[in-house]
């Protein structure tokens, strides 16, 4: 089994939701699985950076801005969506020049989630 840092968007297993994650919501955790699948389509050997524009143009389904808000837990921490209790650490992405980046937190959590 490959170390976190060594998985790439190819690696995930897709074909279910991110179900029982450490991140404990919903939304969180499907925005995660919506971050392996845009970064898969982009490129399934690399980890791709993308801006909040980018996750809305490849996303299938019509995204709201409550996808941005839990992408900025995702940065910064605190709460994905307002009316939840569970709380996110910060450092599962990473931000520059307007482009989100996962960091080896977000795959060490995404990890349980890659293909046998």
């Amino acid at each position: 089994m490959k170390q976190p840092n060594e998985l790439l968007p190819s690696d995930i297993d897709l074909t279910n939701h991110f179900w029982d994650s450490p991140f404990r919501n919903f939304e969180a955790e499907t925005v995660a699985r919506n971050i392996v699948i845009i970064s898969n389509a982009a490129d399934p050997n690399a980890w791709t950076p993308f801006s909040f524009d980018d996750y809305k143009e490849r996303c299938k389904h019509r995204v709201s801005e409550l996808e941005h808000g839990v992408m900025q837990a995702f940065l910064i921490g605190g709460r994905p969506v307002p009316d939840t209790t569970s709380v996110i650490e910060p450092g599962y992405l990473t931000k520059e020049g307007g482009k989100y980046a996962v960091t080896e937190k977000f795959l060490t959590v995404i990890a349980k989630f890659a293909k046998s």
